[in-house]
């Protein structure tokens, strides 16, 4: 039998993954305080706590139906996690009632059950292939290039990743084509920065003879054709994981380096300068 408590984390990934984070915090308060409260429960999962995550999730309801995120993975978890905690059966119309989601979305998430074709299942539809295995990784990338934007693709897509976190990373593993089209487009968004490395690390040289300027060019290229939508590889090396596997290359530790001396140079200049201005 499936965890309550691990379902529960699972059911607010979808959220977690679509969200944009800015200095390792996400944009929309509401979201950052469910990010803050489910990792009190993790840490601490008392009934108080869980109570605080009821009220944190229904704060956040807007954004589960401006992005089209399953609902009906809440509601199962979190009734499942209330009988864990001797809790009455929650009251899904309140909570709903005291969201900012709109009344369509209320009735919905009320309603109707998450029964909706797969994403693999719906792009399959779209082609003349019968099966997932006839589809090459290029096909298959090919079809999530084209039907990105299409109403319903989104929620199809996280609830895919859901069931198989792998399944972009697989597919920007399986060429360098992949990974250039896949990561120059929204659909990087559901990508982690770690996965990321791990792609720039396995397609960039690693040139031990690479001089600064060439280090540059490929950094720059990376930063200008292939990173998108808020990812570079300055914020790739923020996040100390991602970090750790860019570190694995020469080129990026020369990068690093140079950087650093750069950024010390202006700095010896800029106080040299001062200096010379209060003399």
């Amino acid at each position: 039998m499936k965890d309550p408590f691990s379902t529960v984390h699972q059911s607010l990934q979808p959220l977690f993954r679509i969200a944009t984070e800015r200095n390792g915090k996400y944009t929309y308060l509401e979201v950052q305080v469910l990010k803050e409260t489910i990792d009190d429960y993790l840490e601490n999962p008392t009934k108080e706590n869980f109570i605080s995550l009821k009220k944190a999730v229904s704060s956040s309801l807007s954004f589960f139906e401006k992005w089209q995120l399953p609902f009906e993975p809440i509601k199962e978890s979190f009734d499942q996690e209330a009988k864990q905690h001797a809790l009455p059966p929650i009251n899904w119309s309140k909570v709903l009632s005291r969201s900012t989601a709109s009344p369509r979305f209320q009735f919905s998430a009320l309603n109707h059950a998450h029964q909706e074709e797969d994403l693999l299942t719906w792009l399959l539809s779209k082609t003349n292939k019968l099966t997932q295995g006839a589809l090459s990784s290029k096909e298959l990338t090919e079809l999530l290039l084209k039907h990105q934007h299409e109403h319903g693709f989104s929620k199809k897509l996280i609830q895919q990743l859901s069931e198989q976190p792998n399944f972009l990373f697989d597919l920007i593993m399986k060429s360098a084509n992949n990974f250039s089209k896949i990561a120059s487009t929204s659909l990087s968004l559901y990508l982690t920065d770690e996965q990321l490395a791990a792609a720039i690390i396995k397609y960039i040289p690693d040139d031990e003879e690479l001089s600064y300027e060439e280090v540059s060019e490929l950094v720059e290229h990376l930063n200008n054709n292939t990173l998108s939508h808020g990812r570079s590889v300055s914020t790739l090396l923020r996040n100390t994981h991602a970090k750790d596997i860019l570190d694995q290359s020469n080129l990026f530790r020369l990068y690093q380096n140079a950087e650093h001396a750069n950024r010390t140079e202006l700095e010896s200049e800029s106080s040299s300068y001062q200096g010379r201005a209060n003399i």
